[in-house]
């Protein structure tokens, strides 16, 4: 219980941090989950079927509000574990609609 309220406190002050640096809301939302499930962003890439440079391109066209196919956001969804009936996925989808 007590490392549940640890974890609520981290996604919290990491969120503040993330929204000091940039305006994109999806940007945050990404960035956040792949904090969640690996400790840095080549850690993550390892789960992904392509190479960390193209993880970085997506992230910063994400973080630039550049128009860009849902499929490279749903990649990092489910490298990271979202099941897709969850309503994370469905926010997350939302903000990426609103920039399309």
């Amino acid at each position: 219980m007590k490392l549940q309220a640890v974890h609520i406190d981290w996604i919290h002050r990491y969120r503040a941090q993330l929204q000091q640096k940039s305006e994109s809301l999806l940007a945050i939302e990404l960035r956040l989950l792949v904090a969640e499930v690996a400790p840095t962003l080549r850690a993550f890439s390892e789960r992904l079927p392509f190479n960390y440079s193209v993880l970085l391109r997506d992230l910063y066209r994400v973080e630039r509000k550049e128009s860009f196919k849902w499929y490279h956001v749903e990649r990092i969804l489910e490298a990271a574990g979202l099941p897709k009936e969850s309503e994370r996925w469905r926010v997350i989808h939302r903000l990426w609609l609103n920039l399309n």
